[in-house]
């Protein structure tokens, strides 16, 4: 496990580096609101549908705040080939994590 730190250790600033400036964009436009109800009304939807279970209720809230991002960045690029996702899609991911 201590491995798998390191290497993300190792990826993450590069990444952030050149993704960074693509996530400053979408900051002061609304989009940043957007993701963070996104994934609190995920959040919710997904512990209210969990039923009286705690254990089911978090997992489910978990997987329904949190998306696949390799899935957004198809599903955008292939209905916008010329727009760059990779900024939003992490800054999603960063939220969701939080």
């Amino acid at each position: 496990m201590d491995g798998l730190v390191d290497d993300v250790g190792l990826i993450v600033p590069p990444l952030l580096i050149l993704v960074g400036p693509g996530m400053w964009e979408v900051v002061g436009d609304g989009t940043l609101i957007a993701i963070i109800t996104f994934v609190i009304v995920g959040f919710a939807v997904g512990h209210l549908l969990g039923g009286p279970d705690p254990d089911h209720s978090v997992v489910l809230a978990l997987s329904t705040a949190c998306r696949h991002p390799a899935i957004a960045l198809s599903i955008a690029a292939a209905n916008f080939p010329e727009e760059r996702f990779g900024g939003t899609i992490l800054l999603c991911l960063i939220i969701g994590a939080i």
